[in-house]
């Protein structure tokens, strides 16, 4: 019997054809590299530093930050003339893009959790200390980038993170943010 003429494989192929064109067979997200990766490590790896009273070891597997509310209120003082390292109309688009480049998911993979000392976690749980990454926005030199970080979802900053003799490093905390609870 000849398979491609088969009415299961027919519906097989039919599905599959469906599940294709409507979008709903999406790429699992993709992948973080470069700088990005650099940046992501780099910053994950000072903020658990700055938690001495409670040792960060689990970097969140998604870069889910879809809901920015918390990028959206961590502007305190959008009237300073200087906005971690940026002017107010530099700050503003910073803030934009940072907001559009973070609706698209990536996923940590465990390797580059485990190259920085981290176990890659895939749930939110607040009594295990997690950290979780944003999207990263990098000026047009790509020598600063800001990220935003949410440790626990109970609190998280803007992070600005610069790049210094080939090495991206934790430059400023920008803005900060506590949940209430």
């Amino acid at each position: 019997m000849n398979h491609l003429k088969s009415p299961r494989f027919a519906a097989l192929a039919g599905f599959y054809l469906f599940i294709a064109s409507s979008g709903i067979a999406r790429a699992w997200p993709p992948s973080v590299a470069g700088d990005e990766l650099a940046v992501w490590q780099a910053a994950v790896t000072a903020v658990a530093e700055e938690q001495p009273e409670r040792t960060i070891k689990v970097w969140y597997y998604e870069s889910d930050f879809s809901t920015v509310t918390y990028i959206s209120s961590a502007i305190s003082d959008p009237d300073r003339p200087d906005y971690c390292g940026l002017s107010y109309e530099d700050a503003k688009s910073m803030f934009a893009q940072l907001k559009e480049v973070s609706t698209v998911t990536v996923v940590v993979s465990s390797e580059m959790a485990e190259a920085v000392g981290y176990r890659l976690g895939t749930k939110k749980n607040s009594r295990i200390p997690y950290v979780a990454l944003s999207r990263v926005v990098f000026d047009k030199d790509r020598t600063r980038a800001w990220l935003s970080v949410d440790l626990n979802g109970q609190k998280g900053s803007l992070v600005r993170v610069d790049k210094v003799d080939g090495q991206w490093r934790k430059a400023a905390r920008c803005a900060g943010w506590q949940t209430a609870g």
